[in-house]
Parts: C-alpha cells; structure tokens; sequence
C-alpha cells in the first residue's frame, strides 16, 4: 500500500514546530536535512508516517500542521538560575520541553485548585522588593509568611528532609515545586549546557499559582538554594537580578544574626564548614561565601577552603524521609 501524501500540510507550521522545540534541522532524526528542509519551503510533502513522526518529535497534536495559521503561544514570564547565560530562543529541546509541561502544570493548578490554597496571601503579604531593598528584611519577612523559623530549621537531620519540609511550606503558601533530571535529557548534538550541570532551575510567575521546577540531578542541599534563589525572583515579581536572588537565598537560609553566634562554635577549617553546612542543610560552598562576605574568613583562606572543598567533596547523605 502506498504512503498517504499530506498535501495539505502548512509548511510554515512545521518550521514553527521545529523551532518551538529547540532543533536544527541537523538534529531532527525524522528524515535527512535536505528532505525536512523541503517539506519546510512547501517543495515537497511528508507522508502521512512522517508526519505522525514529526508529531511526535515536536511533542505537538498531528492536526496542528494541517492549521492555515501559525499558533501564537503567549510566552510565559519566567527566570533561570544558571551558571550560563542564553537567550530564551536557544535553549535546547529538552529546556523547551520542561518549560511546557510546567506551564500545562500550572494550568492545571488553576483548574483544580481554589484561590483558598493560592499564592495570593503570600504575594500580598510579602511586598514586591527590588536591587535596592534590604536583604534581611525581604528575607525575614518571607521566612515569617512561610511560618519556618531558624530553630526548627537546624532541627532537619538531613537536606532531603530540610527540602520535603520547605517544599511542603511553599506549597501551603501556593508556591508549588516540581523536579526532574535535566541532566538525562542531554544527547550529543545538543547546546553545551555543561551537560545540564549548569541548570539549577527556573520558576514560571504569576500571582496565584506560580511553579518553581528543580533540577533533580544536584544534591539536595544545592536544590535548596535554587527553591529560595527562586522565590526572590517571584516575590519580586522578576524586578531582581541573579546576584540580588543568590544574596536573598543564603540571608533566608543563614540567617545573618544567627549564623554570626553559630560560627563562634566552629573551627575557621573545612571541618567547621562542614559541621555548618549540614547545621543548616546547605552546600559548604554557601558556609564559605556567608563566611567571607560577613569578614569572619579572609579571601586567601576563603579561596583554600574552596580549593579543598572542590577536590574533597562532602560524603552523600542517606536519603531518609521523617515521619510525622
């Protein structure tokens, strides 16, 4: 039996869908790269297989490309915490993909969801902060509308448990958080994105339901960062840059007032980053960054104890879950 010719195809569509997807032509396994580009230029005409295949290559309904005009998709506001910057246009197909299904996520929220269990309070309640506000206060302020504070913090055991507890208390506030390993979605031929290392997470906003998205693949105290380095970028309505965001993470985290009387009861060495770092359920590298900013190490010994750290990592905690 022959193959079904789809004549009617929208050529314009399926480079549309190409593109929205984050692939090079080079990169779409479908057919060679001379053939999609054919069918993309209206010269030529997938079959009904291919196109079925194209569907699913671009996570896009098989009708869609039979439409006479281009969908517009309304962008999503949202923010990345990376080690790299990149315009949203070339994030690659996997990066593109996640964002979708976090905004289908976030669809869902407002169907099912009243505005009893939404943000709304939070977002009210939290005033709108910028560059030039105090840290302290935002992050105090944030730390008391999550209803979290530092003792019961110091209380977790671990940071997978730290997590679940601060997961659970955004999401009683209606800040929900969603995880996946970005780093098993990278294939050869992708963008270099440091193979996924250098994707902490993104949050998409909104005033009801906004998503903060986790990258599963780093360690749990490193998720932990990127929950509250992404909260700023919410509660400030994305009015924040990177460097205000990281500050607001490790002042809500270590708490500048408390963490000035706990470091008295540890050494200036890698084993008191240590003790601090699991005290707090954060990374070492947050410890040595608060300890230099606040002048209780001085560069020289901050860059050794980073040095150390770098070729000695921290021993994997067990991943326990408490009880009620």
């Amino acid at each position: 039996m022959a193959s079904v010719i789809c004549k009617h195809v929208n050529p314009n569509i399926l480079r549309w869908a190409r593109k929205t997807a984050g692939y090079r032509i080079d990169q779409v396994s479908v057919s060679p790269p001379q053939q999609i580009e054919k069918w993309e230029q209206g010269e030529d005409y997938p079959s009904y297989r291919q196109l079925e295949a194209l569907a699913s290559y671009y996570k896009r309904p098989l009708v869609l490309f039979f439409s006479s005009n281009v969908p517009e998709e309304k962008e999503v506001r949202h923010s990345f915490r990376s080690s790299v910057c990149v315009r949203s246009q070339e994030y690659p197909a996997f990066i593109k993909l996640t964002l979708r299904g976090a905004e289908v996520f976030q669809i869902k929220l407002y169907e099912l969801i009243d505005d009893n269990h939404s943000a709304k309070e939070l977002m009210s309640k939290v005033a709108e902060f910028t560059d030039r506000d105090d840290i302290k206060k935002c992050a105090r302020d944030a730390r008391n509308m999550l209803g979290v504070d530092i003792e019961q913090q110091k209380k977790w055991r671990t940071s997978f448990v730290a997590f679940a507890h601060w997961r659970d208390a955004l999401a009683e506030k209606g800040v929900f958080v969603i995880k996946d390993r970005f780093k098993d979605h990278f294939k050869e031929g992708f963008m270099d994105w440091d193979k996924g290392d250098s994707q902490s997470g993104f949050c998409l906003y909104s005033e009801k339901f906004p998503v903060i998205f986790v990258n599963d693949s780093h360690p749990p105290n490193r998720q932990i960062f990127t929950l509250f380095h992404e909260l700023a970028h919410i509660l400030s309505r994305g009015n924040t840059d990177e460097y205000f965001c990281n500050k607001f993470a490790s002042e809500f985290l270590l708490p500048t007032s408390d963490f000035m009387n706990e470091v008295k009861l540890f050494d200036k060495n890698i084993n008191g980053v240590t003790q601090l770092a699991q005290r707090y359920c954060v990374s070492r590298d947050v410890v040595i960054r608060k300890m230099h900013a606040n002048k209780i190490i001085d560069l020289k010994t901050s860059e050794e104890l980073n040095k150390y750290r770098q070729k000695n990592p921290a021993p994997p905690q067990q991943k326990e879950v408490e009880s009620d």
